[in-house]
């Protein structure tokens, strides 16, 4: 009878396991897997790839749209991003006075099991706006895409 309620509660225990772990699968959604530009390069096309052709800046900002203290991308983080954003794009060293999507990048920021990195963006459509990206780590399996905030402004003035 004593073995008989250890096998229960151990099948019992299994089962809550394998539940709550599916459970949080489903809520997180795809897990970014990657090492170093790969992953990185995941993590930015979060922002920027919307199936549109669009321009990036060259270079990554500790302040997006500011570009004071910016470094360059490296050859391979561009390659990464290329390879990894659907969409074309076309890496410029200024933000274009009228010509189609522009982003621009700060570098990824890790601390601990958490990432960030902050975007700026002006739209064709008449809209600019700042944002941020937050990732969190999952064991050692990969990273989600947490959520963010961003402030938009649009208007044919703009």
């Amino acid at each position: 009878m004593t073995q008989m309620r250890r096998v229960t509660i151990v099948l019992l225990a299994a089962s809550l396991v394998f539940v709550n772990a599916s459970g949080a699968a489903a809520q997180i959604g795809p897990l970014i897997q990657g090492r170093h530009d790969v992953l990185r390069a995941e993590m930015y096309a979060r922002a920027i790839d919307y199936g549109t052709p669009v321009q990036v800046l060259n270079r990554l900002c500790p302040r997006p749209g500011h570009e004071h203290g910016c470094e360059p991308v490296s050859n391979a983080l561009r390659r990464a991003i290329d390879d990894t954003v659907t969409a074309p794009i076309t890496w410029v060293g200024h933000k274009p006075r009228n010509g189609g999507d522009f982003w621009a990048l700060a570098p990824l920021v890790r601390n601990g099991s958490h990432a960030s990195f902050r975007v700026a963006f002006d739209h064709v459509l008449h809209c600019r706006g700042r944002g941020r990206f937050n990732f969190r780590r999952v064991d050692w399996t990969g990273w989600f895409f947490e959520g963010g905030g961003e402030r938009v402004t649009c208007g044919a003035g703009i």
